[in-house]
């Protein structure tokens, strides 16, 4: 259990896992749809092994069996990025990592998933500014411009004059193509479906996580400063260190200032600020749907113990503050099957028409004593419940936000549960 870690460290946990599983470390968690970013993540990893020891461990023996993966130079281009004191927590760990005994219990047997897509283009080119160049010509194609310039591509932690040779290099063996526009040139592949096939899976989208990680290595660092101190002081920190983070964030695509939060509750604003733009995977506008929260229902008996993965999940009002509110109004989530890429299923609103579906509805049915459990919030929460009054699709938008009413039926009521917290924590 890390239920006693603030929510941000919590899911950037669950963030770092999930991309260390992608890469063959042992773990169930859903990996991402975009390309991990080794380097990035292992900066990430050294301000959260001390908020969970095992993922130390079971990063050492990936590293023991799969080092030469990573490359050197773009570790040492990306410590500007992550700043000082991260970069100070990654020498310690490099530390213990070189000096760990590896069990070998880490898998990396193929790379043919999106996830693995950079590992396998440093397989074929070597793992050099080449890989990046071609990984982010294939993944960005899609943009209005027409190409990238040499400036846009050495934002993957290269420099320009070596961006540039790599380019020139591509250009004369006929794999990209260069073009003119003005006093600037932009390069793109000149057979990107062609490359496609020999390296596929590719990602459908950017990860951008060099980017990312950064931005959430400083909140990591920073929730674990700001844990017991007072909530305003909280929220200035806070917004200080949201600020020095924008460049990062804009260059990341990631739209939007921060929350909009008085002082007093900004610091648990942000954090879900965070988790909803920043942690979100790509796929994510499949897979989540903002501030929900994931758990588990527990029937009549039962005792909550926490997954590896979560099926089911709940969202508040939007007007509602799920840190500190004892009692919420929710709309059940539930996963549904679909046929849209990234995946096989997605989010959806619960509607009156389903309620003899789901375990837990037959059982409120019934009257039924069934809870909610959830951890995301920084601790194990429990929460009794029981049915509210349905809501209309007309009022899902205002209500619960516009992303919610696009996962509701039109034709039938929603379901709204009130949660009642229950734990000795309330």
């Amino acid at each position: 259990m890390r239920g006693d870690k603030a929510p941000l460290i919590e899911a950037s946990l669950n963030l770092a896992w999930s991309h260390w599983s992608a890469l063959g470390v042992r773990g169930v968690a859903q990996p991402p749809s975009s390309a991990v970013d080794p380097e990035a993540l292992i900066y990430l990893t050294a301000c959260l092994v001390e908020h969970d020891p095992r993922l130390q461990d079971e990063v050492a023996d990936w590293w023991g069996q799969y080092a030469r993966y990573i490359s050197r130079p773009r570790m040492n281009a990306l410590a500007s990025r992550f700043g000082e004191k991260v970069t100070a927590k990654l020498a310690d760990l490099e530390a213990r990592l070189r000096s760990a005994r590896s069990t070998g219990k880490s898998r990396l047997d193929h790379l043919s998933t999106p996830a693995r897509s950079l590992l396998r283009l440093r397989c074929a080119v070597g793992a050099n500014a080449r890989a990046e160049v071609l990984l982010e010509l294939l993944t960005r194609r899609a943009q209005p411009e027409d190409g990238l310039t040499v400036l846009a591509l050495s934002e993957v932690g290269y420099s320009k004059r070596n961006i540039a040779f790599v380019l020139a290099d591509l250009v004369m063996a006929g794999i990209v193509i260069s073009a003119s526009e003005g006093n600037r040139v932009r390069f793109r592949l000149a057979d990107p479906v062609g490359l496609e096939r020999v390296l596929r899976p590719v990602p459908l989208t950017p990860g951008r996580w060099h980017f990312r990680l950064p931005v959430l290595a400083a909140f990591v660092e920073l929730a674990g400063r700001l844990r017991d101190r007072d909530a305003v002081v909280q929220g200035i920190e806070a917004r200080k260190t949201l600020d020095a983070s924008m460049p990062n964030l804009v260059a990341s695509g990631i739209s939007g200032s921060g929350p909009n939060a008085i002082a007093e509750t900004y610091w648990p604003a942000l954090q879900r600020w965070l988790i909803d733009n920043v942690i979100a995977d790509d796929s994510d506008s499949v897979h989540r749907i903002p501030s929900m929260l994931e758990g588990i229902w527990i029937g009549p008996g039962q005792k909550p113990q926490r997954p590896e993965r979560y099926s089911s999940a709940i969202l508040p009002r939007s007007s509602a503050n799920p840190h500190d509110d004892r009692e919420l109004l929710c709309l059940d989530l539930v996963q549904v099957p679909t046929v849209q890429p990234p995946g096989d299923w997605a989010w959806a609103v619960l509607s009156t028409a389903a309620t003899t579906t789901y375990t837990h509805t037959i059982g409120l049915n019934n009257r039924e004593p069934w809870r909610f459990v959830l951890w995301e919030l920084g601790e194990e929460r429990t929460y009794a419940v029981e049915y509210a009054e349905p809501i209309s699709h007309d009022r899902i938008s205002r209500t619960y936000g516009k992303a919610a009413a696009a996962r509701a039926r039109a034709d039938h009521p929603a379901v709204q549960l009130r949660l009642t917290r229950t734990d000795p924590a309330s």
